[in-house]
């Protein structure tokens, strides 16, 4: 793969070569990853997407938030019942577990960057609970 991903005193750079990008959902859109989980320590993924024309993107849902990024193009995308066009700018949410697809019916290609939210709390959320619970158990340890 020609893809780089470069770290740079705790930043990370990535490039990206159109013809490197694999077909993903049973070859209905071609993306790459950006940023794993892993890579940046957190709950949020990412990655870079494009259709060409006549495209579709399969339905599909899964149990994580997404955003889409629309960085080239027009088309369509669809989020449970809601269908809407999109173009160049744009920025689409979509909850967990709703069904999405995306469509491109143009000569341009439809390309996106796409974020993906785990439903995890963030870890500092986690830690004030912690803190917090420890400091009721120590509470109703000293009425006892």
């Amino acid at each position: 793969m020609n893809r780089q991903k470069r770290k740079m005193s705790g930043m990370l750079k990535k490039s990206f070569i159109k013809k490197d990008a694999e077909p993903r959902h049973n070859n209905t859109v071609f993306a790459a990853d950006m940023f794993s989980h892993e890579d940046v320590g957190s709950d949020i993924g990412s990655g870079w997407g494009f259709l060409k024309k006549g495209m579709k993107i399969e339905s599909h849902k899964h149990p994580v938030k997404e955003i889409y990024i629309i960085i080239q193009g027009k088309g369509f995308m669809k989020v449970g019942s809601n269908s809407l066009t999109v173009q160049k700018g744009d920025a689409i949410y979509i909850p967990s577990n709703d069904m999405h697809t995306a469509w491109n019916n143009e000569n341009e290609d439809l390309e996106f960057i796409y974020f993906v939210f785990e439903n995890r709390p963030l870890p500092f959320i986690m830690n004030m609970f912690e803190g917090l619970i420890d400091i009721m158990k120590n509470r109703i340890n000293r009425y006892r």
